[in-house]
């Protein structure tokens, strides 16, 4: 099998917070592999009509759809697991949780052969101009997303609130993470600011964080920090 090679485009960015310009790294894909486009491979290494195969990939993917809405992990083999999940924020109190908080959703992890391909990849810069080679969705990769059971733990965010004029706070997450936070009330990324030592509060502040391993991130974890003695939100 021959190694992947992957084009890496230096793409435009703005740091959250400071919204300062800067360059991110985003992959550039070949486009999207259609189901047409794996029944025809497929059928490269097998008698079976095209037919044939297409309905045998068709009641398989119905086969992983009822059992997914049955609430199994469906393990696809070589290809890995698909898992039934669930985001929400974090809270200190059991009883501020709202199940309309809690957002379904699905997790998928690959197996050791498929991830093994990609983590080995060899890495090239692009070309200027072949990013108008990908598809209409784009090429980019994704972020990191949450949730399964072997998501990554939410880091913990430690600070006094109320406090009267300033606060330390301070981020702790699974060993080998990184955290990443935001303090402006947006939903933390890969690209948010990394933490690194604590953080001073001098106003109102909703900090947010999560954390990275291996390329795949956290839940959110929330926390206010309010100023009592007529203290602003933070900008």
């Amino acid at each position: 099998m021959a190694q992947l090679k992957l084009r890496i485009k230096k793409a435009n960015s703005k740091k959250p917070i400071t919204k300062e310009p800067g360059f991110v790294a985003r992959v550039l894909t070949n486009g999207t592999a259609e189901f047409d486009d794996i029944v025809k491979e497929a059928g490269r290494n097998t008698t079976m009509h095209k037919a044939e195969l297409r309905m045998a990939f068709e009641l398989c993917m119905d086969s992983v759809t009822e059992m997914l809405k049955q609430g199994f992990i469906v393990d696809l083999g070589p290809l890995g697991k698909i898992y039934p999940s669930c985001s929400s924020g974090w809270y200190e109190k059991e009883e501020d949780m709202k199940l309309s908080d809690v957002k379904p959703q699905l997790y998928y992890r690959a197996g050791e052969e498929v991830e093994g391909a990609v983590k080995s990849a060899s890495l090239v810069w692009a070309k200027a101009g072949e990013d108008d080679g990908t598809d209409g969705e784009g090429g980019d990769t994704p972020e990191p997303t949450p949730g399964g059971d072997d998501a990554v733990a939410a880091p913990t965010i430690s600070g006094t609130t109320p406090f009267e004029t300033s606060t330390s706070v301070t981020m702790s997450g699974p060993t080998g993470a990184e955290i990443r936070y935001t303090t402006d009330g947006s939903t933390p990324t890969s690209s948010s600011s990394l933490y690194s030592s604590a953080i001073t509060l001098s106003a109102t502040t909703t900090v947010k964080a999560i954390a990275i391993k291996d390329g795949v991130s956290s839940e959110v974890t929330t926390k206010v920090f309010t100023k009592s003695s007529g203290g602003g939100d933070a900008d």
